[in-house]
């Protein structure tokens, strides 16, 4: 096996599974703050350095308006991001 595999950044894509019931929660953690971040922002700006784009899924695309990033919704709202 190789070890010495070139993967260029132009080729990987990210998805966010940004979704949930927020039952233990009580509230959206993607949108949680720290500082004057969302957590959701911090780790897309971790990310962005690294692949060439970013998909967000979530139930409520709305609520990522604010996100320069390709946003998809949940195709079965009722379970997990996993499964749409």
């Amino acid at each position: 096996m190789n070890s010495n595999i070139n993967i260029k950044k132009n080729e990987i894509n990210a998805i966010v599974l940004a979704g949930g019931k927020s039952s233990r929660m009580k509230q959206n953690k993607a949108l949680l703050k720290i500082g004057d971040l969302t957590f959701i922002e911090i780790i897309c700006s971790k990310i962005t350095p690294l692949i060439h784009k970013i998909l967000i899924i979530s139930k409520d695309i709305e609520e990522y308006s604010f996100l320069n990033y390709i946003k998809y919704k949940d195709l079965y709202e009722e379970y997990c991001p996993l499964s749409g």
